[in-house]
């Protein structure tokens, strides 16, 4: 498993979709730039989704602990700075 770990500001509104996949009910996708000014989405499902939804808005600096699956940085844990 590969863990990262990213400080970014909150550049877009949050993608927040319904889904129908085992296990999964909610997606977020957050659009982030990094402290680098590297622009890059990251996805939260179920309860990580619905934080990020109520949570968290555009200029907003996140702490993200995730994991990189087939490109994609999954959220595994966040915190609002």
């Amino acid at each position: 498993m590969n863990v990262v770990f990213l400080i970014g500001e909150l550049i877009k509104e949050i993608e927040y979709k319904f889904m129908l996949e085992k296990n999964k009910t909610a997606k977020a996708i957050l659009n982030l730039k990094l402290l680098d000014k590297t622009e890059i989405k990251v996805e939260g499902y179920n309860e990580i989704a619905d934080f990020c939804l109520r949570n968290l808005k555009i200029k907003d600096i996140a702490l993200i602990y995730g994991k990189i699956e087939e490109n994609i940085v999954k959220i595994i844990d966040i915190e609002k700075c």
